[in-house]
C-alpha cells in the first residue's frame, strides 16, 4: 500500500507534464498546408507544379516554401501573419533573403500583403491576393497534416 501512495502521484506528475500548453494555439491554421492549384487571372501559370509549395503556420509565423525533386526547400520565405474580417496579413518585412515574399507566388515584397480568404472548411483553403498590377492570383491550399 505504501508503494501505490508513493507510485500514483509520481505517474500523475507525469502525466501532467505532458498536458502543457504554449499559448500558441491558432486553430484550424496550425500545421502545413500543400498549394495544388494557383491561377493568375483564371489561368494556371506556365511552369507551375502543385506539388512544389508548401504553406506551414505555427504561432504567429508563417513559412512558405518552394521544394526542389528532392522535397527539400530550394527556396523559403519566412514572415508572420495574422486573420482579421475574412482576410489573411502576411508581412515579409521583417529583412532580406528568406524574410521576403516568394516572388514565385508573385507577391510583392517589402509589403504586408491583404490576401481574401475566399474559402475555408477544415482542410481546404481558397485565397485570393491583387498584385500591384491588377492581376488576381488565387491560391488553393490543402492540409497536409
Amino acid at each position: 500500500m505504501k508503494s501505490l501512495r508513493i507510485f500514483l502521484p509520481v505517474l500523475l506528475a507525469f502525466i501532467a507534464m505532458g498536458c502543457t500548453h504554449n499559448d500558441g494555439d491558432i486553430g484550424p491554421w496550425f500545421g502545413s498546408w500543400a498549394m495544388p492549384a494557383m491561377t493568375v487571372d483564371g489561368d494556371t501559370p506556365a511552369g507551375f507544379d502543385p506539388a512544389a509549395t508548401v504553406w506551414e503556420f505555427q504561432s504567429e509565423v508563417v513559412r512558405i516554401g518552394l521544394l526542389d525533386d528532392r522535397h527539400d526547400f530550394a527556396a523559403t520565405a519566412w514572415g508572420t501573419w495574422r486573420e482579421a474580417d475574412g482576410r489573411l496579413y502576411l508581412d515579409f518585412t521583417h529583412g532580406n533573403g528568406e524574410y521576403t515574399a516568394p516572388a514565385w507566388l508573385l507577391m510583392e515584397p517589402g509589403k504586408v500583403l491583404d490576401l481574401t480568404i475566399v474559402e475555408r472548411e477544415n482542410r481546404r483553403m481558397v485565397l485570393r491576393y491583387i498584385t500591384p498590377e491588377g492581376e488576381s492570383v488565387v491560391y488553393t491550399l490543402k492540409k497536409t497534416w
